[in-house]
Protein backbone atom coordinates (compact mmCIF):
# COMPACT_ATOMS: atom_id res chain seq x y z
CA UNK A 1 0.00 0.00 0.00
CA UNK A 2 1.42 3.72 -0.79
CA UNK A 3 1.07 6.53 1.82
CA UNK A 4 -0.02 9.25 -1.08
CA UNK A 5 -2.39 8.75 -3.42
CA UNK A 6 -1.32 11.34 -5.40
CA UNK A 7 2.33 13.83 -4.70
CA UNK A 8 1.51 17.03 -6.67
CA UNK A 9 4.19 20.06 -7.68
CA UNK A 10 3.61 23.32 -8.55
CA UNK A 11 2.63 27.05 -8.05
CA UNK A 12 1.23 28.33 -4.71
CA UNK A 13 -0.63 31.49 -5.60
CA UNK A 14 -3.93 32.63 -3.54
CA UNK A 15 -6.14 33.13 -5.68
CA UNK A 16 -8.28 36.42 -5.89
CA UNK A 17 -11.34 36.12 -7.94
CA UNK A 18 -13.09 39.05 -9.24
CA UNK A 19 -16.09 38.89 -11.64
CA UNK A 20 -15.31 42.11 -14.22
CA UNK A 21 -17.15 43.12 -17.50
CA UNK A 22 -15.14 42.15 -20.64
CA UNK A 23 -13.70 46.19 -20.91
CA UNK A 24 -11.54 45.20 -17.91
CA UNK A 25 -9.56 42.32 -19.51
CA UNK A 26 -8.46 45.30 -22.51
CA UNK A 27 -7.76 47.78 -19.74
CA UNK A 28 -5.03 45.25 -18.23
CA UNK A 29 -3.69 44.30 -21.53
CA UNK A 30 -4.86 40.56 -21.32
CA UNK A 31 -5.54 37.77 -23.81
CA UNK A 32 -9.11 36.42 -22.49
CA UNK A 33 -9.24 33.21 -21.27
CA UNK A 34 -5.40 32.50 -20.75
CA UNK A 35 -2.86 33.13 -18.17
CA UNK A 36 -0.17 36.13 -18.49
CA UNK A 37 2.60 35.85 -15.91
CA UNK A 38 3.20 40.16 -14.80
CA UNK A 39 5.69 41.56 -12.18
CA UNK A 40 5.04 43.17 -8.86
CA UNK A 41 4.73 46.74 -10.42
CA UNK A 42 1.90 45.53 -12.32
CA UNK A 43 0.37 43.49 -10.25
CA UNK A 44 0.10 46.11 -7.94
CA UNK A 45 -1.37 48.47 -10.61
CA UNK A 46 -4.22 45.87 -11.55
CA UNK A 47 -4.88 45.77 -7.79
CA UNK A 48 -5.61 49.37 -7.58
CA UNK A 49 -7.92 48.73 -11.07
CA UNK A 50 -9.88 46.07 -9.67
CA UNK A 51 -10.14 48.23 -6.54
CA UNK A 52 -13.77 48.38 -7.41
CA UNK A 53 -14.66 45.07 -7.49
CA UNK A 54 -15.27 43.03 -4.69
CA UNK A 55 -12.91 39.51 -4.52
CA UNK A 56 -12.98 36.29 -2.88
CA UNK A 57 -9.91 34.46 -1.67
CA UNK A 58 -8.89 31.27 -1.50
CA UNK A 59 -5.39 29.09 -1.42
CA UNK A 60 -4.73 28.01 -4.93
CA UNK A 61 -2.18 27.03 -7.61
CA UNK A 62 -3.41 24.39 -10.57
CA UNK A 63 -1.87 21.77 -8.32
CA UNK A 64 -2.89 22.55 -5.00
CA UNK A 65 -6.83 22.80 -6.29
CA UNK A 66 -6.38 19.18 -7.84
CA UNK A 67 -4.41 17.80 -4.82
CA UNK A 68 -7.11 19.18 -2.67
CA UNK A 69 -9.99 18.44 -4.78
CA UNK A 70 -8.90 14.85 -4.33
CA UNK A 71 -8.45 14.84 -0.86
CA UNK A 72 -12.14 15.93 -0.27
CA UNK A 73 -13.06 13.00 -1.86
CA UNK A 74 -11.01 10.56 0.20
CA UNK A 75 -7.48 10.27 -1.32
CA UNK A 76 -3.93 11.16 0.50
CA UNK A 77 -2.19 14.37 -0.95
CA UNK A 78 1.19 15.66 -0.60
CA UNK A 79 1.89 18.92 -2.14
CA UNK A 80 5.12 20.81 -2.97
CA UNK A 81 5.74 24.30 -3.90
CA UNK A 82 7.16 27.53 -2.11
CA UNK A 83 4.84 30.50 -0.08
CA UNK A 84 6.61 33.47 1.71
CA UNK A 85 6.39 34.03 5.49
CA UNK A 86 3.78 36.81 5.44
CA UNK A 87 0.15 36.81 5.87
CA UNK A 88 -0.76 35.18 2.42
CA UNK A 89 1.81 32.59 2.83
CA UNK A 90 0.06 31.95 6.65
CA UNK A 91 -2.99 31.48 5.44
CA UNK A 92 -2.19 29.44 2.45
CA UNK A 93 -0.10 26.74 4.91
CA UNK A 94 -3.31 26.98 7.54
CA UNK A 95 -5.63 26.22 4.39
CA UNK A 96 -3.50 23.19 3.55
CA UNK A 97 -3.53 21.46 6.52
CA UNK A 98 -7.29 22.36 6.99
CA UNK A 99 -7.82 20.42 4.52
CA UNK A 100 -5.71 17.28 5.03
CA UNK A 101 -3.44 17.93 2.73
CA UNK A 102 0.67 16.74 3.77
CA UNK A 103 3.39 19.61 2.34
CA UNK A 104 6.59 20.40 2.50
CA UNK A 105 5.49 24.29 3.75
CA UNK A 106 5.44 24.27 7.00
CA UNK A 107 4.97 27.02 9.88
CA UNK A 108 8.89 27.81 10.32
CA UNK A 109 10.30 27.18 6.73
CA UNK A 110 8.87 30.03 4.67
CA UNK A 111 11.52 32.66 3.71
CA UNK A 112 10.92 36.11 4.20
CA UNK A 113 9.22 37.01 0.84
CA UNK A 114 6.21 37.50 -1.00
CA UNK A 115 3.33 34.87 -1.74
CA UNK A 116 2.57 34.47 -5.26
CA UNK A 117 -1.16 35.32 -6.07
CA UNK A 118 -3.33 34.66 -8.94
CA UNK A 119 -5.98 37.63 -10.07
CA UNK A 120 -8.45 35.43 -12.14
CA UNK A 121 -10.86 37.81 -13.60
CA UNK A 122 -14.48 36.26 -14.48
CA UNK A 123 -16.43 38.11 -17.26
CA UNK A 124 -20.12 37.57 -17.90
CA UNK A 125 -19.44 34.57 -20.21
CA UNK A 126 -18.05 32.74 -17.27
CA UNK A 127 -14.50 32.89 -18.80
CA UNK A 128 -11.57 33.22 -16.55
CA UNK A 129 -8.73 35.52 -17.41
CA UNK A 130 -5.62 35.51 -14.96
CA UNK A 131 -2.85 37.47 -14.54
CA UNK A 132 -0.15 35.71 -12.25
CA UNK A 133 2.57 37.48 -9.85
CA UNK A 134 4.89 34.82 -8.79
CA UNK A 135 6.15 36.27 -6.00
CA UNK A 136 8.57 33.58 -3.76
CA UNK A 137 7.33 30.84 -6.07
CA UNK A 138 9.44 31.99 -9.01
CA UNK A 139 12.37 30.49 -6.75
CA UNK A 140 11.02 27.24 -6.72
CA UNK A 141 13.67 24.97 -6.99
CA UNK A 142 14.37 21.06 -6.72
CA UNK A 143 14.58 21.81 -2.82
CA UNK A 144 10.94 21.66 -2.55
CA UNK A 145 10.81 18.23 -3.33
CA UNK A 146 10.05 15.00 -0.75
CA UNK A 147 11.53 12.51 -2.51
CA UNK A 148 10.94 9.55 -0.07
CA UNK A 149 6.96 10.82 -0.39
CA UNK A 150 6.82 11.42 -4.36
CA UNK A 151 8.15 7.23 -3.61
CA UNK A 152 5.03 6.43 -1.47
CA UNK A 153 2.97 7.89 -4.00
CA UNK A 154 0.56 6.02 -6.78
CA UNK A 155 1.18 9.28 -8.91
CA UNK A 156 3.13 12.14 -9.50
CA UNK A 157 1.37 14.89 -10.80
CA UNK A 158 2.76 17.94 -12.51
CA UNK A 159 1.59 21.49 -13.22
CA UNK A 160 2.74 22.56 -16.78
CA UNK A 161 2.53 26.32 -15.20
CA UNK A 162 6.15 25.26 -13.66
CA UNK A 163 7.47 25.26 -17.84
CA UNK A 164 7.68 28.70 -17.49
CA UNK A 165 10.95 29.41 -14.91
CA UNK A 166 13.52 27.19 -15.79
CA UNK A 167 14.58 26.62 -12.17
CA UNK A 168 10.83 25.34 -11.67
CA UNK A 169 11.09 23.25 -14.83
CA UNK A 170 14.12 21.87 -13.60
CA UNK A 171 12.32 20.61 -10.60
CA UNK A 172 9.60 19.29 -12.42
CA UNK A 173 11.94 17.23 -14.90
CA UNK A 174 13.80 16.26 -11.74
CA UNK A 175 10.31 14.98 -9.53
CA UNK A 176 9.63 12.70 -12.73
CA UNK A 177 13.16 11.10 -12.97
CA UNK A 178 12.26 9.86 -9.17
CA UNK A 179 9.10 9.09 -10.11
CA UNK A 180 10.34 7.12 -13.34
CA UNK A 181 12.68 5.40 -10.99
CA UNK A 182 10.40 4.17 -8.44
CA UNK A 183 7.78 3.24 -10.80
CA UNK A 184 5.49 6.09 -9.77
CA UNK A 185 2.68 6.58 -12.53
CA UNK A 186 3.52 10.47 -14.23
CA UNK A 187 0.58 12.29 -14.78
CA UNK A 188 0.78 16.07 -16.20
CA UNK A 189 -1.25 19.22 -17.35
CA UNK A 190 -0.71 21.45 -20.09
CA UNK A 191 -2.27 23.87 -18.41
CA UNK A 192 -2.71 27.03 -20.60
CA UNK A 193 -2.23 27.73 -24.06
CA UNK A 194 0.18 30.20 -23.44
CA UNK A 195 2.58 28.00 -22.05
CA UNK A 196 2.87 25.29 -25.20
CA UNK A 197 2.90 28.92 -27.49
CA UNK A 198 5.89 30.40 -25.43
CA UNK A 199 7.72 27.58 -23.99
CA UNK A 200 7.29 24.82 -26.23
CA UNK A 201 10.89 23.31 -25.81
CA UNK A 202 10.40 23.36 -22.02
CA UNK A 203 7.20 21.65 -22.59
CA UNK A 204 8.96 19.24 -24.60
CA UNK A 205 11.53 18.85 -21.91
CA UNK A 206 9.16 18.11 -19.26
CA UNK A 207 7.31 15.93 -21.37
CA UNK A 208 10.94 14.55 -22.21
CA UNK A 209 10.13 10.03 -22.86
CA UNK A 210 6.44 10.53 -22.32
CA UNK A 211 3.87 10.52 -19.27
CA UNK A 212 1.28 7.88 -18.25
CA UNK A 213 -1.46 10.33 -17.82
CA UNK A 214 -2.13 13.80 -19.86
CA UNK A 215 -4.42 16.47 -18.86
CA UNK A 216 -5.08 19.21 -21.66
CA UNK A 217 -8.28 21.32 -22.40
CA UNK A 218 -9.60 21.17 -26.57
CA UNK A 219 -7.57 24.49 -26.97
CA UNK A 220 -4.58 22.96 -24.92
CA UNK A 221 -4.45 19.74 -27.40
CA UNK A 222 -4.87 21.49 -30.38
CA UNK A 223 -2.20 23.92 -29.81
CA UNK A 224 0.11 21.21 -28.71
CA UNK A 225 -0.63 19.14 -31.91
CA UNK A 226 -0.18 22.43 -34.31
CA UNK A 227 -3.38 21.64 -35.67
CA UNK A 228 -7.24 22.64 -35.70
CA UNK A 229 -8.64 19.21 -35.81
CA UNK A 230 -9.32 17.37 -32.71
CA UNK A 231 -8.63 13.70 -34.60
CA UNK A 232 -5.24 15.23 -35.37
CA UNK A 233 -4.79 16.55 -31.86
CA UNK A 234 -5.83 13.18 -30.60
CA UNK A 235 -2.94 10.69 -32.76
CA UNK A 236 -0.44 13.70 -31.74
CA UNK A 237 -1.26 13.22 -27.75
CA UNK A 238 -0.87 9.43 -28.38
CA UNK A 239 2.99 9.84 -28.92
CA UNK A 240 3.82 11.72 -25.44
CA UNK A 241 0.68 9.73 -22.91
CA UNK A 242 0.14 6.06 -22.66
CA UNK A 243 -3.53 7.49 -21.63
CA UNK A 244 -4.92 11.47 -22.17
CA UNK A 245 -8.06 13.41 -21.23
CA UNK A 246 -9.07 16.36 -23.34
CA UNK A 247 -11.79 18.59 -21.67
CA UNK A 248 -14.39 20.02 -24.26
CA UNK A 249 -16.42 22.74 -21.26
CA UNK A 250 -19.89 22.66 -22.17
CA UNK A 251 -19.41 19.80 -24.22
CA UNK A 252 -17.94 17.07 -21.88
CA UNK A 253 -15.07 15.47 -22.05
CA UNK A 254 -12.87 12.50 -24.08
CA UNK A 255 -11.22 10.00 -21.98
CA UNK A 256 -8.21 7.60 -24.27
CA UNK A 257 -7.23 4.35 -21.84
CA UNK A 258 -4.89 3.45 -23.89
CA UNK A 259 -6.98 1.14 -25.95
CA UNK A 260 -10.12 3.43 -27.02
CA UNK A 261 -11.74 6.91 -26.67
CA UNK A 262 -14.20 7.83 -24.54
CA UNK A 263 -16.74 10.63 -25.04
CA UNK A 264 -18.66 11.59 -21.98
CA UNK A 265 -20.95 14.04 -22.06
CA UNK A 266 -21.16 17.73 -19.93
CA UNK A 267 -23.77 18.06 -17.01
CA UNK A 268 -26.08 20.84 -17.55
CA UNK A 269 -25.44 23.29 -15.41
CA UNK A 270 -25.61 27.26 -15.41
CA UNK A 271 -21.53 28.45 -15.68
CA UNK A 272 -21.01 31.33 -13.39
CA UNK A 273 -17.09 31.02 -12.61
CA UNK A 274 -14.95 28.87 -14.78
CA UNK A 275 -12.02 29.36 -12.64
CA UNK A 276 -10.76 25.48 -11.01
CA UNK A 277 -12.75 23.54 -13.58
CA UNK A 278 -9.86 22.07 -15.08
CA UNK A 279 -8.18 21.58 -11.83
CA UNK A 280 -11.44 19.68 -10.24
CA UNK A 281 -11.77 17.95 -13.32
CA UNK A 282 -8.20 16.44 -12.92
CA UNK A 283 -8.52 15.70 -9.12
CA UNK A 284 -11.67 13.81 -9.68
CA UNK A 285 -10.14 11.99 -12.21
CA UNK A 286 -7.18 10.83 -10.17
CA UNK A 287 -9.45 10.17 -7.36
CA UNK A 288 -11.76 8.32 -9.21
CA UNK A 289 -9.15 5.78 -11.01
CA UNK A 290 -7.11 5.39 -7.92
CA UNK A 291 -10.40 3.61 -6.56
CA UNK A 292 -10.50 1.34 -9.13
CA UNK A 293 -13.11 3.38 -11.80
CA UNK A 294 -12.45 2.86 -15.54
CA UNK A 295 -11.91 5.79 -17.82
CA UNK A 296 -15.20 6.35 -18.68
CA UNK A 297 -16.39 6.75 -15.40
CA UNK A 298 -13.87 8.43 -14.17
CA UNK A 299 -14.80 11.35 -16.83
CA UNK A 300 -18.13 11.21 -15.67
CA UNK A 301 -17.48 11.64 -12.22
CA UNK A 302 -15.06 14.43 -12.96
CA UNK A 303 -17.74 15.99 -15.58
CA UNK A 304 -20.01 16.07 -12.13
CA UNK A 305 -17.94 17.61 -10.03
CA UNK A 306 -16.63 20.26 -12.34
CA UNK A 307 -20.51 20.95 -13.11
CA UNK A 308 -20.73 21.77 -9.29
CA UNK A 309 -17.47 24.18 -9.56
CA UNK A 310 -18.30 26.00 -12.65
CA UNK A 311 -21.88 26.90 -11.20
CA UNK A 312 -20.74 28.80 -8.27
CA UNK A 313 -18.05 31.39 -7.23
CA UNK A 314 -14.56 29.67 -6.12
CA UNK A 315 -12.06 27.80 -7.86
CA UNK A 316 -12.99 24.64 -5.45
CA UNK A 317 -15.49 22.27 -4.18
CA UNK A 318 -16.60 22.56 -0.38
CA UNK A 319 -16.42 19.63 1.63
CA UNK A 320 -20.39 19.06 1.70
CA UNK A 321 -20.60 19.62 -1.98
CA UNK A 322 -17.46 16.78 -2.38
CA UNK A 323 -19.33 14.24 0.30
CA UNK A 324 -22.79 14.99 -1.54
CA UNK A 325 -20.91 14.05 -5.43
CA UNK A 326 -19.05 10.89 -3.98
CA UNK A 327 -22.77 9.64 -1.88
CA UNK A 328 -24.51 10.05 -5.71
CA UNK A 329 -21.61 8.05 -7.60
CA UNK A 330 -21.18 5.74 -4.56
CA UNK A 331 -24.77 4.29 -5.20
CA UNK A 332 -24.16 4.20 -9.01
CA UNK A 333 -20.91 2.31 -8.43
CA UNK A 334 -22.02 -0.79 -6.27
CA UNK A 335 -22.60 -3.13 -8.59
CA UNK A 336 -18.80 -2.40 -9.74
CA UNK A 337 -17.86 -2.90 -6.63
CA UNK A 338 -15.63 0.78 -6.84
CA UNK A 339 -15.60 2.05 -3.45
CA UNK A 340 -15.88 5.73 -3.02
Amino acid sequence: MKKYDIYSIGNALLDIVYQVPEDVIKHLNLEKGTMTLIDEKTHNESLELLSAYPPTYACGGSAANTAITAQLFGSKTFYSSLVGQDTSGRLYHQDLVAKGVDSNITEINRPDADTGKCLALVTPDAQRTMSVYLGITAQLTSQVIDAQAIQASRFLYIEGYLVANEAARTAAIKAKDIAEKHGVKIALTLSDTNMINLFRQGVDDMLGQGVDLLFCNEQEALAYAHTQNLDDAELALRDIAKQYVITLGKEGAIAFDGKRSYYLKAYDTPIIDSVGAGDTFAGSFLHAINNGADFAYAADFANYASAKVVSKIGPRLEPDEAQEISQVFSRQMKSQEILF
